[in-house]
Protein backbone atom coordinates (compact mmCIF):
# COMPACT_ATOMS: atom_id res chain seq x y z
CA UNK A 1 0.00 0.00 0.00
CA UNK A 2 1.45 3.37 -1.00
CA UNK A 3 1.76 6.17 1.58
CA UNK A 4 -1.54 7.99 2.22
CA UNK A 5 -3.44 5.30 0.28
CA UNK A 6 -6.19 3.18 1.81
CA UNK A 7 -5.99 0.18 -0.52
CA UNK A 8 -3.15 -1.96 -1.91
CA UNK A 9 -1.50 -0.23 -4.84
CA UNK A 10 -2.18 -3.20 -7.12
CA UNK A 11 -5.88 -2.68 -6.49
CA UNK A 12 -5.49 1.05 -7.10
CA UNK A 13 -3.89 0.25 -10.46
CA UNK A 14 -6.70 -2.17 -11.34
CA UNK A 15 -9.35 0.45 -10.57
CA UNK A 16 -7.58 3.20 -12.51
CA UNK A 17 -7.10 0.93 -15.52
CA UNK A 18 -10.73 -0.18 -15.37
CA UNK A 19 -11.85 3.47 -15.21
CA UNK A 20 -10.30 4.15 -18.62
CA UNK A 21 -11.78 0.99 -20.12
CA UNK A 22 -8.66 -1.16 -19.87
CA UNK A 23 -7.71 -4.41 -18.19
CA UNK A 24 -4.56 -6.10 -17.04
CA UNK A 25 -3.28 -9.00 -19.14
CA UNK A 26 -0.57 -11.63 -19.00
CA UNK A 27 1.70 -11.57 -22.03
CA UNK A 28 1.48 -9.08 -24.89
CA UNK A 29 -0.22 -5.80 -24.02
CA UNK A 30 -1.08 -2.56 -25.80
CA UNK A 31 0.75 -0.57 -23.10
CA UNK A 32 3.15 -1.59 -20.34
CA UNK A 33 2.66 0.20 -17.02
CA UNK A 34 6.09 0.24 -15.36
CA UNK A 35 5.61 0.96 -11.65
CA UNK A 36 8.52 1.86 -9.37
CA UNK A 37 7.92 -0.17 -6.20
CA UNK A 38 9.95 -0.59 -2.99
CA UNK A 39 12.75 -3.15 -2.89
CA UNK A 40 12.50 -6.17 -0.61
CA UNK A 41 15.90 -5.31 0.86
CA UNK A 42 17.59 -1.88 1.00
CA UNK A 43 20.86 -3.50 -0.06
CA UNK A 44 19.31 -4.58 -3.38
CA UNK A 45 17.88 -1.17 -4.25
CA UNK A 46 20.53 -0.19 -6.77
CA UNK A 47 20.38 -3.52 -8.56
CA UNK A 48 16.57 -3.43 -8.59
CA UNK A 49 16.55 0.02 -10.18
CA UNK A 50 19.15 -1.06 -12.73
CA UNK A 51 16.99 -4.02 -13.72
CA UNK A 52 13.82 -1.90 -13.80
CA UNK A 53 15.35 0.70 -16.11
CA UNK A 54 16.94 -2.00 -18.29
CA UNK A 55 13.51 -3.59 -18.70
CA UNK A 56 11.98 -0.26 -19.74
CA UNK A 57 14.81 0.23 -22.23
CA UNK A 58 14.25 -3.21 -23.75
CA UNK A 59 10.53 -2.53 -24.11
CA UNK A 60 11.15 0.84 -25.79
CA UNK A 61 13.70 -0.74 -28.14
CA UNK A 62 11.08 -3.31 -29.13
CA UNK A 63 8.57 -0.55 -29.91
CA UNK A 64 6.35 -1.25 -26.89
CA UNK A 65 4.57 1.82 -25.45
CA UNK A 66 5.62 2.39 -21.82
CA UNK A 67 4.08 4.49 -19.03
CA UNK A 68 6.32 5.02 -16.00
CA UNK A 69 4.62 5.51 -12.63
CA UNK A 70 6.87 6.64 -9.77
CA UNK A 71 4.81 6.48 -6.55
CA UNK A 72 7.59 5.49 -4.15
CA UNK A 73 7.91 8.81 -2.31
CA UNK A 74 5.06 11.23 -1.64
CA UNK A 75 5.32 14.60 -3.41
CA UNK A 76 8.45 13.92 -5.41
CA UNK A 77 10.20 11.66 -7.87
CA UNK A 78 12.56 8.90 -6.84
CA UNK A 79 15.73 10.74 -7.87
CA UNK A 80 17.77 7.54 -8.09
CA UNK A 81 15.29 6.19 -10.62
CA UNK A 82 15.13 9.39 -12.67
CA UNK A 83 18.94 9.68 -12.75
CA UNK A 84 19.16 6.17 -14.21
CA UNK A 85 16.43 6.92 -16.72
CA UNK A 86 18.24 10.08 -17.80
CA UNK A 87 21.47 8.17 -18.34
CA UNK A 88 20.07 5.07 -20.04
CA UNK A 89 16.75 5.83 -21.73
CA UNK A 90 15.42 7.98 -24.53
CA UNK A 91 13.06 9.93 -22.29
CA UNK A 92 11.24 11.44 -25.27
CA UNK A 93 10.18 7.92 -26.28
CA UNK A 94 8.10 7.37 -23.13
CA UNK A 95 4.33 7.61 -23.33
CA UNK A 96 4.33 9.38 -19.98
CA UNK A 97 5.91 9.69 -16.53
CA UNK A 98 4.72 10.99 -13.17
CA UNK A 99 6.03 11.04 -9.63
CA UNK A 100 3.77 13.84 -8.40
CA UNK A 101 2.07 13.91 -4.98
CA UNK A 102 0.46 10.70 -3.67
CA UNK A 103 0.75 7.31 -5.30
CA UNK A 104 -2.78 7.61 -6.64
CA UNK A 105 -2.05 11.06 -8.05
CA UNK A 106 1.13 9.85 -9.75
CA UNK A 107 -0.74 6.88 -11.20
CA UNK A 108 -3.67 8.94 -12.44
CA UNK A 109 -1.50 11.61 -14.06
CA UNK A 110 0.78 9.13 -15.81
CA UNK A 111 -2.08 6.89 -16.91
CA UNK A 112 -4.18 9.81 -18.15
CA UNK A 113 -1.36 11.35 -20.18
CA UNK A 114 -0.06 8.04 -21.50
CA UNK A 115 -3.36 6.53 -22.56
CA UNK A 116 -4.53 9.78 -24.16
CA UNK A 117 -1.32 9.89 -26.19
CA UNK A 118 -1.63 6.19 -27.11
CA UNK A 119 -5.25 6.63 -28.20
CA UNK A 120 -4.36 9.65 -30.33
CA UNK A 121 -1.58 7.76 -32.10
CA UNK A 122 -3.93 4.84 -32.75
CA UNK A 123 -6.44 7.17 -34.43
CA UNK A 124 -3.99 9.63 -36.00
CA UNK A 125 -4.46 8.18 -39.47
CA UNK A 126 -8.19 8.94 -39.47
CA UNK A 127 -8.72 12.33 -41.03
CA UNK A 128 -5.66 14.27 -39.80
CA UNK A 129 -3.06 15.50 -42.22
CA UNK A 130 0.58 15.38 -41.20
CA UNK A 131 0.76 19.14 -40.37
CA UNK A 132 -2.16 18.75 -37.96
CA UNK A 133 -0.24 16.01 -36.12
CA UNK A 134 2.53 18.40 -35.06
CA UNK A 135 0.70 20.33 -32.34
CA UNK A 136 -0.41 17.24 -30.34
CA UNK A 137 3.16 15.93 -30.54
CA UNK A 138 4.56 19.25 -29.29
CA UNK A 139 2.08 19.29 -26.42
CA UNK A 140 3.00 15.71 -25.52
CA UNK A 141 6.75 16.43 -25.48
CA UNK A 142 6.27 19.64 -23.49
CA UNK A 143 4.16 17.87 -20.86
CA UNK A 144 6.67 15.03 -20.56
CA UNK A 145 9.44 17.59 -20.06
CA UNK A 146 7.27 19.40 -17.51
CA UNK A 147 6.65 16.27 -15.45
CA UNK A 148 10.30 15.22 -15.29
CA UNK A 149 11.56 18.69 -14.39
CA UNK A 150 8.79 19.44 -11.92
CA UNK A 151 8.72 16.08 -10.16
CA UNK A 152 12.50 15.68 -9.86
CA UNK A 153 14.47 18.88 -10.47
CA UNK A 154 11.94 21.14 -8.77
CA UNK A 155 10.81 18.88 -5.94
CA UNK A 156 14.16 17.27 -5.11
CA UNK A 157 16.53 20.19 -5.69
CA UNK A 158 15.19 23.69 -6.21
CA UNK A 159 12.20 23.50 -3.87
CA UNK A 160 14.42 22.10 -1.10
CA UNK A 161 16.76 25.07 -1.55
CA UNK A 162 13.80 27.47 -1.64
CA UNK A 163 12.38 26.15 1.64
CA UNK A 164 15.78 26.49 3.31
CA UNK A 165 16.26 30.00 1.96
CA UNK A 166 12.81 31.08 3.18
CA UNK A 167 13.43 29.73 6.66
CA UNK A 168 16.82 31.47 6.80
CA UNK A 169 14.92 34.75 6.37
CA UNK A 170 12.43 33.76 9.08
CA UNK A 171 9.67 33.30 6.49
CA UNK A 172 7.09 30.51 6.37
CA UNK A 173 7.46 28.74 2.99
CA UNK A 174 3.81 27.67 3.14
CA UNK A 175 2.42 31.14 3.98
CA UNK A 176 4.31 33.85 2.12
CA UNK A 177 3.30 37.49 2.28
CA UNK A 178 2.66 39.32 -0.99
CA UNK A 179 6.15 40.83 -0.86
CA UNK A 180 7.74 37.48 -0.08
CA UNK A 181 5.86 35.79 -2.92
CA UNK A 182 7.05 38.46 -5.35
CA UNK A 183 10.61 37.88 -4.19
CA UNK A 184 10.33 34.11 -4.61
CA UNK A 185 8.66 34.39 -8.02
CA UNK A 186 11.93 35.87 -9.24
CA UNK A 187 14.12 33.61 -7.10
CA UNK A 188 12.46 30.45 -8.40
CA UNK A 189 12.40 31.68 -12.00
CA UNK A 190 16.12 32.47 -11.91
CA UNK A 191 16.88 28.84 -11.00
CA UNK A 192 14.12 26.77 -12.59
CA UNK A 193 14.21 28.39 -16.03
CA UNK A 194 17.88 27.55 -16.75
CA UNK A 195 17.38 24.11 -15.19
CA UNK A 196 14.51 23.46 -17.61
CA UNK A 197 16.60 24.73 -20.53
CA UNK A 198 19.46 22.38 -19.58
CA UNK A 199 17.09 19.45 -19.19
CA UNK A 200 15.62 20.01 -22.62
CA UNK A 201 19.08 20.37 -24.18
CA UNK A 202 20.39 17.23 -22.46
CA UNK A 203 17.42 14.89 -22.84
CA UNK A 204 15.01 16.15 -25.52
CA UNK A 205 16.74 18.29 -28.15
CA UNK A 206 17.60 16.21 -31.21
CA UNK A 207 15.35 13.34 -30.14
CA UNK A 208 12.62 11.98 -32.39
CA UNK A 209 8.93 12.19 -31.52
CA UNK A 210 6.21 10.28 -33.34
CA UNK A 211 3.68 12.59 -34.99
CA UNK A 212 1.25 9.92 -36.08
CA UNK A 213 0.69 6.93 -38.31
CA UNK A 214 -1.10 6.37 -41.57
CA UNK A 215 -1.34 2.78 -42.71
CA UNK A 216 2.10 1.20 -42.43
CA UNK A 217 3.85 4.57 -42.43
CA UNK A 218 4.96 6.38 -39.25
CA UNK A 219 5.57 10.13 -39.37
CA UNK A 220 8.14 11.62 -37.01
CA UNK A 221 9.78 14.96 -36.20
CA UNK A 222 12.92 15.99 -34.35
CA UNK A 223 12.70 18.18 -31.28
CA UNK A 224 14.65 21.35 -31.92
CA UNK A 225 14.12 24.21 -29.47
CA UNK A 226 12.69 25.11 -26.11
CA UNK A 227 10.93 28.27 -27.23
CA UNK A 228 9.82 29.60 -23.85
CA UNK A 229 9.19 28.67 -20.23
CA UNK A 230 6.56 30.38 -18.09
CA UNK A 231 7.31 30.06 -14.37
CA UNK A 232 5.59 31.52 -11.32
CA UNK A 233 4.22 30.54 -7.94
CA UNK A 234 0.46 30.06 -8.38
CA UNK A 235 -0.26 30.66 -4.69
CA UNK A 236 1.42 32.24 -1.66
CA UNK A 237 3.53 29.19 -0.86
CA UNK A 238 6.49 27.25 -2.21
CA UNK A 239 4.78 23.87 -2.44
CA UNK A 240 3.61 24.22 -6.06
CA UNK A 241 5.09 25.95 -9.06
CA UNK A 242 3.61 26.81 -12.45
CA UNK A 243 5.97 25.49 -15.13
CA UNK A 244 4.81 25.81 -18.75
CA UNK A 245 7.44 24.96 -21.37
CA UNK A 246 6.79 25.40 -25.08
CA UNK A 247 8.84 23.36 -27.52
CA UNK A 248 9.21 23.29 -31.30
CA UNK A 249 10.55 20.92 -33.92
CA UNK A 250 13.75 21.38 -35.90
Amino acid sequence: TAALEGIPFAENIRRHVAAIGGRGVDGDADIVLAVNTPSAQPSSRGADLDAFVARIGALLAAGTPVIVVDPLTVNRADHDLVARMEARLDLAALLSYSGWNTGGNALGLALGHGTARWAYLKRSGSGSGVPEMAEPARAHAAYLLYRLVKDDTWKNVIQVEAYAHAREQGWNPLALTAEQKSYFDEWVRARLEPATERYFADHFAGHTVTLGRRGARTFTATLGRLDSVHIELPWDRLFEVTLEPRVSFA
